[in-house]
Parts: structure tokens; C-alpha cells; sequence
């Protein structure tokens, strides 16, 4: 995954959590839902992470 695809990913998330919070939804709701609605886009290429980079961002905020 090159940095410009990481960085469209977070943005992404950013604006739909902003989103999200202005219309009082859960953020975290809405893009795990858009997330996996955007896992069955036929065409899309697969993204893989690395295990180093999930366990850095995605580990710490649920401890």
C-alpha cells in the first residue's frame, strides 16, 4: 500500500466520522458499515496492512 492510498483512506474516515457526528450518528458504526458495503464493489484491489501497522494504530485506542 503506497503512502497516497493511506492517506485517502484516513481522510476518508476523517470526513465520514465528521459526518457522522453532525447528523449525531456513531462514527465508528457508520464506516465499519461503509467499509463493509465497500468490500463488495467488484473491481476494487485488494489492500493488505501490515501486521506492524495494525498493531501500532489500531491495537492502542481499544486498550
Amino acid at each position: 500500500m503506497s503512502g497516497v492510498q493511506l492517506l485517502l483512506i484516513i481522510g476518508v474516515g476523517i470526513a465520514v466520522s465528521a459526518l457522522a457526528r453532525r447528523r449525531k450518528l456513531e462514527p465508528g458504526m457508520i464506516i465499519v458499515v461503509l467499509a463493509a458495503a465497500a468490500s463488495f464493489i467488484p473491481g476494487v484491489p485488494r489492500l493488505e496492512l501490515e501486521s506492524e501497522l495494525i498493531l501500532a494504530i489500531v491495537v492502542p485506542p481499544l486498550l
